[in-house]
This record gives structure tokens, sequence and C-alpha cells, in this order.
């Protein structure tokens, strides 16, 4: 478990950009209702490892006394999807991503450059309405490998302790992002306002095929430099669970201590400190 609230002394490394330049896919799973936040769950698997961290990494020379924040964490479960649903990894780079999108504010179609992505739902899916707003979605019914992933997802937070009333096999939709070039492509940081359950996946063809995800701490648009960024460094078949403050849906709120978290590139996950 990787616990973003703890205080340390040691300083925390950058991020290392990719050494490769493949294509790679990071998966989301989202329920559609917004639920309470629930404890990660733990792996039983005696060939994967748990990764944990804890969010609260102090900057070793500061002029005021570290503003406390609250409890976050991320579980890191190394390789699990690999051993579970050794399929998908070739069933998601046999889909095409949606390679454009809807700009409201223009009311055209751009191309997308920092990223692609997918949708997943439950049924056969549908095609993509870009001039409506709507993305491409993929019924679970055509990519059985991927189903399987939801299902076991959906067994993990079950055995967790969250309700079904928060998330089921029918209400856990999935979201492919896919960056072709790792060392260039990525997402600058945000919180996921749309969620409160958030577990990723990390795909990719090679061992390489690595990325990091880095969390910040920030009040209001300040970051709070007294805690450093807390970087984990994901490679394929990873699972990472987080907690509701680490999913960072109250990101926009000024009032109090958040958590965002970037992807990729160093362009997206090293400014603005």
């Amino acid at each position: 478990m990787i616990w973003l609230h703890k205080r340390e002394e040691k300083t925390q490394e950058a991020p290392k950009p990719p050494t490769t330049t493949h294509q790679s896919r990071t998966k989301r799973w989202r329920p559609v209702q917004k639920p309470t936040e629930a404890s990660a769950p733990s792996s039983s698997s005696s060939s994967s490892t748990t990764t944990t961290q804890q969010f609260e990494t102090a900057a070793t020379a500061t002029a005021r006394p570290p503003r406390p924040v609250p409890r976050a964490g991320v579980l890191v479960l190394r390789n699990f999807i690999n051993l579970v649903a050794p399929g998908v990894t070739q069933e998601q780079f046999g889909l095409t991503p949606d390679k454009q999108y809807y700009d409201s504010k223009t009311g055209t179609v751009k191309k997308k450059r920092a990223r692609y992505n997918l949708c997943f739902e439950a049924g056969d899916g549908r095609p993509a309405n870009m001039e409506a707003g709507q993305g491409t979605v993929v019924g679970f019914n055509q990519v059985p490998h991927t189903h399987k992933v939801q299902k076991f997802i959906v067994a993990l937070l079950a055995a967790a302790g969250v309700p079904k009333e928060v998330v089921s096999a029918s209400t856990l939709r999935v979201e492919t992002n896919v960056y072709t070039d790792p060392s260039r492509n990525g997402i600058g940081f945000h919180g996921d306002t749309e969620r409160r359950v958030v577990v990723g996946v990390r795909l990719g063809l090679s061992k390489e095929a690595r990325m990091p995800i880095v969390f910040r701490w920030y009040q209001g648009r300040e970051v709070m430099k007294e805690y450093e960024d807390r970087v984990i460094d994901l490679g394929p078949g990873d699972v990472y669970f987080m907690s509701e403050k680490a999913a960072g849906s109250d990101w926009k709120n000024p009032t109090i201590p958040t958590l965002r978290h970037a992807a990729g590139a160093p362009k997206y996950t090293q400014g603005g400190r």
C-alpha cells in the first residue's frame, strides 16, 4: 500500500521518462454512481506482489510547519492482471480507439493529441457519433477477456466491503487511455471529479512498457510544496486501487487540501513546482 499522507525525511526522486516509444494502454474502471470511500483490497496470489505507500511526504526544508492533510492511499498489485487474464493485452491492442473528440466550445470535431481513448460497458456497445459528442462504446459481449477483468475487479471490491449498490458488474464501466508514445504523451495534474472509486490497470506489449503516475497535494491552485510528489512506477499487468481521497473527486474545492494525479511524459508530471 502506498500512503500519500505520511511525511518522510528523504527526498523523493523525480519520475524517470520511459526508455521506449511503444504504444501503451491504461484502463480505469468507474462506477455509474458516486460511492463512498472504500478500503483497498489485498491480493492472495503468491505470484504477484503488493506495493504499499503512504502519500504525505514532507520536503526536507520548509519555511513553515507542514499543513495537515487527510489520509489517502493507493494499493498496487504488481503483475496481477497477467495472472488472472493474460489474454486481455492482445485483446485491447486489437481494438481501434477514438482519435477524435467533440469540442463543445467551438462546436467542432478535433483530433486527439495527448492520448486516445475507448469506453466499454455491458451489452453490445454502439458506434461513435462525434458530432453529437458521443464516443465509441464497446460492449463487453465483444471483449471477453476485458469483461473477465471487469468482473474480477468487482469481486475484489466486494471482498473489500464495497456494497453492491455502489459497485456491481452492471455499473462498473471501463475506459481505456492509449498512449502511443509514453515519452511524449500523458495527462496533466487533475482529480477524477466524476467518480470516487477508481481502479486502474497498466497494459503494454513488452516488459519495458512502463509509465509513472504522480500524486501531488494542492490547496486550491497552490501546490503544497511542503509535501513531495509521490511517484508510482507502473509496469504491464500492474493494478492500482485509489482511495476516495487519492482519486481526487474533491479537487476543485479550494478550501481543503486535495490530491491530483498526472501520468506519462515529464512535461505532464514534473512541471508546476
